[in-house]
C-alpha cells in the first residue's frame, strides 16, 4: 500500500510545482493531482511538472478529470474532449490512472472562481434514465479501448456508481479491463462490504479527513486494505483544515497500515 495526497487540497492556494516538492518532504509516496492543475499548459510546462515529480521521488499516481456524460450533448460532446487531452497528459506523466466520474461536472472556464465543484446533471443510480446508462457506458466503451492509464471511475454520490449494483452494471456492460474504480465508501453499502462486492476492480482508493470526522471509516477502510494485501495508492483527497498542519497527521494515520 501506498499514500498519495489530492492536489485539489492546495487548489486555490499553491501552484503545482510548490505543492510536490510539500507532499514529498511531508513523506507521501505520490501526487494524485486536479486536472484543472494541468489544464492549459504547454507540453514544456506538463514535462516540467514531471521532472518536478521526479526530482522529489513523487510517483504521479492519477489525475481527476470532471467529465459529465449524463447530461446534454454539449456537456457529452465538450467531456469526450476533455478526457482524450487528460489521457495525452496522463501518459506524458506516467500516470497510471485517471479518475472518472459519469455525472459532476466542473466548467474548466471559471474554476479558478468556483470555490466548490458545480453538480449538474446528476443521475445517481437508482434514478437515472437508460438514456444516461448507454450514454456513460459508450464513453466508457471508447476510453477504455486499446492501450493507456486505466479509467477509474469513482464510487462518487449522484453518479451510476453511487451504489455497489450501480458500479457493477457500469463496469459490466463496459467491459474493459482499462476501466476500474476510485472506491470511496458506497451510499448504500457499509465499508468491508462495499470494499469486498468491487474488491477485484479497485485501482485506487480515496479516503478523507483521515486524522479527523473520517478517522474511525479511514482506519476501517485501511484495515480492510492492508488485511487483504491491496498494494495500490491509498489516496487522501481532503484534510481537515488547515490542509497543511493536518497533512502529516493524515499521513501518519495510513502508514500505521503499510
Amino acid at each position: 500500500m501506498k499514500a498519495a495526497f489530492a492536489t485539489i487540497q492546495a487548489r486555490y492556494t499553491m501552484e503545482l510545482e510548490d505543492i510536490l516538492p510539500k507532499i514529498a518532504a511531508i513523506g507521501y509516496d505520490g501526487a494524485e493531482i486536479w486536472a484543472p492543475h494541468l489544464i492549459g499548459r504547454t507540453d514544456d510546462e506538463i514535462m516540467r511538472v514531471k521532472s518536478v515529480a521526479e526530482e522529489c521521488s513523487l510517483e504521479i499516481c492519477q489525475i481527476t478529470p470532471y467529465p459529465c456524460f449524463t447530461g446534454c450533448r454539449n456537456d457529452y460532446e465538450w467531456s469526450m474532449q476533455h478526457c482524450r487531452e487528460m489521457v495525452r497528459v496522463a501518459t506524458m506523466l506516467g500516470a497510471p490512472n485517471i479518475r472518472g466520474l459519469t455525472s459532476v461536472g466542473i466548467k474548466m472556464t471559471d474554476w479558478k472562481e468556483r470555490p466548490v465543484v458545480q453538480l449538474y446533471n446528476m443521475a445517481p443510480s437508482a434514478r437515472a434514465s437508460e438514456d444516461q446508462w448507454r450514454q456513460a457506458v459508450r464513453a466508457y466503451k471508447e476510453l477504455g479501448s486499446g492501450d493507456g492509464p486505466v479509467w477509474a471511475i469513482e464510487t462518487h454520490g449522484n453518479n451510476l456508481t453511487d451504489s455497489v449494483s450501480g458500479a457493477k452494471r457500469l463496469l459490466a456492460e463496459v467491459g474493459s479491463p482499462r476501466v476500474r474504480l476510485t472506491y470511496q465508501w458506497f451510499c448504500d453499502a457499509g465499508i468491508t462490504e462495499g470494499l469486498g462486492a468491487v474488491w477485484d476492480d479497485v485501482a485506487q482508493v480515496h479516503l478523507q479527513h483521515v486524522s479527523g470526522a473520517g478517522e474511525e471509516r479511514s482506519r476501517e477502510c485501511l484495515a480492510y486494505l492492508a488485511e487483504h494485501g491491496y498494494d495500490g495508492y491509498v489516496t487522501v483527497e481532503f484534510s481537515d483544515e488547515p490542509v497543511w498542519e493536518t497533512a502529516p497527521a493524515e499521513l501518519a494515520v495510513v502508514k500505521e497500515y503499510m
